[in-house]
């Protein structure tokens, strides 16, 4: 890259990567690792190549990466920046004992605030959001600045990723970085990763603390976050209250201020009115309104409003304001028009929006694909749900009390006394659910006649060839007659047009191979999963795999009796891809994002083994020798390897429930939890307080794990030699030398 200002080009690149559509933050680290490697000075990253790298890795949700990439620019000598900070320092003390006459008349009403540092401590410990400073006025341009933006991107990448504390201890650490102030960037990065982790209340503090600060503005980005916090938790007359206030205030909302108030409505389901009129009247007062730019992303807000309101008039009453208006439909547009005419069974409809799709140039992607039958997935799980409701009065001799409210829904209570009973009954009926659901889902004909409509769409001539050139659309047209295939329960015909994309060469994705996969594991057919899953590493780098890939493999291995097999794929999605991850810091397991249940059950047995190192290393560091013991001298509990690291207080599993599951606190994943806890004599119960967990404290783990670990080693001495891989397989262990045996020979063998 030749020009007169190298480093300025490759910092625009780096924007460009990060203001890119889905962001290319893949790109924006080849570019910063290519100026690392530069031997010329005049192109090394500096402090604003990182900020539009860590921008870019926010953009994407890449938070890890975002944190990593923050800790290298520390250590790079080219920036410098622990030089920078001390330079800013000294700046600031000079210039604050020139002008210490005008310290406190801007601040008197700030410092008095909840968040303020000189009251002896915030909520967060260390203080809050404000701190005790003189009005000092920055130059926008400095090095202090630059500090600024790239902890402005740190924070917004730990909100986007969920990580609320990290976003917090990074506010924090740039509120305490002389010469640098939090400005309207930085809190609302802050308030966004509140939003985002649902720390609503602290959300609504910090939101009102800014107006207090004399450093900040409220702009309408702040606004949009508290709108957005108002519209998730369903507070619709608090949502408009906020919105009034804006223009009260002189703040103009713009087109992300009205698609956040018309979603809103859509979700609100509270009122029982199913019409859209308040999201429609809002569209109207958008599209009329010649300062707004009433784009693609308004309209399909209030498609997505009526469509989860079920008002097919007002759908097709956007759709006909969305054409008036030259308004050109992206893929969302159809994603929501799938979504819709696949929920109403209306399968013409649906065929005639996916072609329309493919004529338009777009390439469909997973959310494409669920709703063209995860939906009705869904719609199908939720009548059975709905018919259960109506069966099941009384489980096993606890009465089940429904909330007056929501007749369909039960009290939190007793379903923690329901599955607390399930985990210390003796039966061993544990997966009926999951099995009636299976029948439910592998029904004949659930799609209709969706399917020979995408195999005409096909086989259409006209339609091949004014695309003949687009070998994706041709991909398109059959991921979406494989998956639907599959959604109806062909699975011979997935095959067999799988073999036919691959005999007329039609090129392949990664939704290809995840309908075949799937395919297999609904077929219980773990070596052709394998088969498949060999074949796509071939077409490697142009197909990667994706979470749904290893979910599909792992979970046919798992419920097949492989469970070597599925260990292995987990550990090659975690390292090698970075896919379910699901253990946090603090010792939870997050199950609520993984699809099936022997998924579930492979992680679960890989985090029990995790557990059981973490519960035996105080043991193993005790018993070490000298040399070790000196190195683990004086070392804190942070700074250990978490692999050694003791356990928490409180261990949890999270199953998922709610919207996520069903009314009655029950999915696949929650049911597998609770019988391999069950038949591993776990100490974990389901708290009242959070029916989608699984919590035991640490005492009674620790206990547990060890005295498995002491049954292990006799299961293998009396015969059993599977034993000692002591990795919870269901099909181990107990099954094939009870404890009984182990504790009784150990009881009644005499000392040597």
């Amino acid at each position: 890259m030749e020009c007169a200002q190298p480093l300025r080009a490759y910092n625009s690149a780096l924007r460009a990567c990060k203001r890119a559509r889905p962001p290319a933050y893949r790109s924006a680290t080849t570019l910063l690792q290519r100026m690392r490697a530069q031997e010329k000075s005049d192109v090394k990253p500096n402090q604003r190549t990182y900020h539009e790298v860590i921008a870019a890795y926010a953009r994407a949700h890449e938070w890890r990466l975002a944190e990593r990439t923050f800790e290298e620019m520390k250590r790079d000598p080219n920036v410098g920046w622990h030089e920078t900070l001390d330079k800013i320092a000294a700046e600031y003390e000079n210039k604050t004992n020139k002008d210490d006459d005008d310290r406190e008349d801007d601040e008197d009403s700030y410092n008095n605030s909840r968040y303020s540092r000189s009251g002896g401590g915030g909520r967060y410990g260390g203080g809050g959001y404000g701190e005790r400073r003189p009005f000092v006025a920055r130059d926008r341009k400095g090095p202090s600045n630059d500090i600024v933006r790239v902890y402005t991107s740190l924070i917004s990448a730990y909100g986007k990723g969920g990580q609320w504390e990290k976003a917090l201890a990074a506010f924090q650490e740039l509120e305490n970085t002389p010469g640098c102030f939090c400005d309207t960037g930085s809190h609302n990065a802050l308030l966004s990763a509140a939003v985002s982790a649902a720390k609503y209340p602290e959300a609504a503090q910090l939101f009102t603390s800014m107006a207090k600060n004399p450093r900040v503005r409220r702009n309408v980005t702040t606004y949009n976050s508290l709108i957005t916090s108002y519209g998730k938790q369903r507070k619709i007359g608090d949502m408009e209250s906020i919105f009034a206030q804006m223009a009260r205030n002189g703040v103009f909302a713009n087109e992300t201020t009205h698609a956040v108030m018309i979603a809103a409505h859509g979700n609100n389901t509270s009122t029982g009115d199913k019409d859209c009129k308040r999201a429609l009247d809002l569209l109207t007062r958008c599209a009329r309104n010649p300062k707004l730019r009433c784009s693609a992303v308004v309209f399909n807000s209030a498609l997505g409003a009526c469509a989860k309101q079920s008002d097919h008039e007002s759908f097709n009453l956007v759709l006909k304001m969305m054409r008036e208006e030259g308004i050109v439909p992206t893929l969302i547009t159809y994603n929501t028009r799938l979504m819709e005419s696949t929920a109403r069974r209306d399968w013409r409809e649906a065929a005639r929006a996916y072609k329309e799709l493919l004529l338009d140039g777009l390439l469909p992607d997973s959310i494409t694909f669920d709703c063209l039958c995860g939906i009705e997935k869904l719609v199908l799980a939720r009548e059975r749900m709905e018919a259960l409701a109506l069966e099941e009065e009384d489980w096993k001799g606890l009465k089940i009390e429904a909330l007056e409210d929501d007749p369909s829904t039960m009290a939190a209570k007793d379903v923690a006394k329901r599955d607390n009973a399930h985990l210390n009954s003796d039966d061993e009926d544990d997966e009926d659910d999951e099995d009636e659901d299976d029948d439910l889902l592998s029904r004949s004909n659930p799609m209709g006649e969706l399917p020979d409509l995408l195999l005409d769409i096909i086989r259409d001539e006209a339609l091949n060839a004014k695309l003949k050139n687009n070998k994706g659309v041709q991909t398109a047209a059959y991921d979406a007659y494989l998956r639907v295939c599959y959604a109806d329960g062909r699975f011979d015909e997935v095959s067999d047009a799988f073999s036919r994309m691959i005999s007329e060469k039609v090129p392949r994705t990664v939704h290809t191979y995840n309908s075949l996969l799937i395919s297999f594991e609904a077929s219980c057919k773990w070596r052709e999963a394998e088969n498949a899953m060999n074949l796509m590493k071939k077409e490697t780098p142009e197909i990667f795999p994706d979470a749904l890939t290893f979910d599909a493999l792992i979970d046919v291995c798992e419920e097949m009796g492989q469970w070597d097999r599925a260990t292995q794929y987990l550990e090659d999605a975690q390292n090698k891809y970075g896919y379910l991850g699901c253990e946090d810091e603090l010792g939870v397991l997050d199950l609520h994002r993984v699809r099936s249940a022997g998924t579930a059950q492979c992680v679960l047995r890989w985090w029990l083994r995790r557990m059981r190192q973490r519960a035996l290393a105080p043991m193993d560091i005790q018993s070490a020798g000298k040399g070790t013991r000196t190195l683990l001298t004086g070392t804190s509990k942070e700074t250990l390897p978490i692999s050694i690291r003791d356990l928490p207080d409180e261990i949890s599993v999270v199953t998922g429930w709610g919207k996520h599951s069903t009314v009655y606190g029950r999915s696949p994943v929650k049911t597998r939890v609770l019988a391999t806890m069950k038949a591993l004599n776990s100490p974990f119960t389901v708290p009242e307080k959070n029916i989608g967990s699984v919590v035991a404290e640490r005492g009674a783990v620790r206990s547990w794990l060890v005295k498995e670990e002491l049954l292990s080693l006799g299961r293998f001495l009396l015969g059993n030699r599977d034993a000692l891989k002591r990795n919870f397989n269901p099909m181990s262990g107990p099954r094939k030398v009870t404890d009984e045996d182990v504790l009784s020979e150990a009881t009644t063998s005499k000392p040597q």
